[in-house]
């Protein structure tokens, strides 16, 4: 049964963005609530749980950002120290 509502929701979902021209991340965000309810989650449940993995992944792609800032400008430091290098 719970795959039916998995099915809907992504019919749901392409539905919503392709057709109805709506946000993705707002489409995305009713049928996480969609398939929340249907799975018999109670609702404060449901927003909780999608409230949890936006600021898990918020976090995660922050951190990435800082390190790949932080990579960078380590080896602009160094290539503007090289000797071989030529302005």
């Amino acid at each position: 049964m719970m795959l039916v509502f998995i099915v809907s929701a992504v019919a749901l979902l392409l539905f919503m963005v392709l057709k109805l021209k709506i946000s993705a991340f707002i489409a995305l965000l009713i049928t996480a609530i969609y398939v929340g309810i249907a799975a018999g989650m109670p609702l404060d449940g449901v927003l909780r749980s999608i409230q949890d993995g936006m600021a898990g992944t918020l976090g995660l792609s922050l951190r990435w950002s800082a390190l790949v800032r932080s990579s960078v400008r380590c080896w602009r430091a160094r290539v503007g120290q090289s000797r071989w290098h030529v302005t």
